[in-house]
């Protein structure tokens, strides 16, 4: 009687196994599509900006980080817009009435459409307005056609995240081609020499 007791309860665990070799076998993870970045300079702002590569139909969250040059201090108000325009002239608006923390102004980018698009990010606050104009972005069909599509290199760098510069004193600055000076003026105080 033992015997078939154990057998029957070898049946079952069998049966349940078998029946559950679906759920049991590892899932696909879901694919997201890369992050972006860039870093884009006005005469009164700085922008950075962390974004996933579009796709029709899909949100993507951007955290676009502000700077007000003057005091190179996070701003702590105002409107952001993002805009996509088509070479047709139409356009997608997305914005955010304010920042999430300060200088971090989170937006939600659902495009509609496949395209290459202009992307433009218009900040208007009651002490700054500023439009950064980003260059052509690419609205991907899904999320494999975004990660097959070629990235620009990364260059070296080293981490230092705006939330870190803001809490000291600190600047950036754009890398430009400038003039070197041979030599500089510089003030010098001097003495006669001791007679021997």
């Amino acid at each position: 009687m033992k015997l078939k007791l154990q057998g029957a309860a070898l049946m079952l665990l069998s049966l349940f196994v078998g029946c559950n070799k679906e759920t049991l076998s590892p899932q696909p993870a879901h694919e997201e599509p890369p992050r972006l970045a860039v870093t884009h300079w006005t005469r009164t702002t700085e922008l950075f900006m962390e974004y996933s590569k579009l796709v029709a139909g899909k949100t993507s969250h951007a955290a676009i980080h502000f700077t007000e040059l003057g005091s190179f201090k996070p701003l702590t108000e105002g409107k952001v817009r993002v805009q996509l325009t088509a070479a047709d002239g139409t356009s997608e608006t997305f914005s955010t009435e304010g920042p999430s923390r300060p200088g971090i102004f989170g937006v939600d980018l659902h495009p509609k459409h496949t395209g290459t698009y202009t992307l433009l990010v218009r900040l208007d606050s009651a002490r700054v307005a500023d439009a950064h104009e980003l260059g052509p972005l690419t609205v991907y069909r899904d999320a494999a056609q975004a990660a097959a599509a070629p990235e620009q290199p990364a260059g070296e760098g080293i981490a230092f995240l705006k939330e870190q510069q803001w809490t000291m004193d600190f600047a950036t600055e754009e890398v430009k081609e400038r003039v070197l000076r041979e030599s500089i003026t510089v003030p010098r105080r001097g003495s006669p020499a001791a007679r021997r």
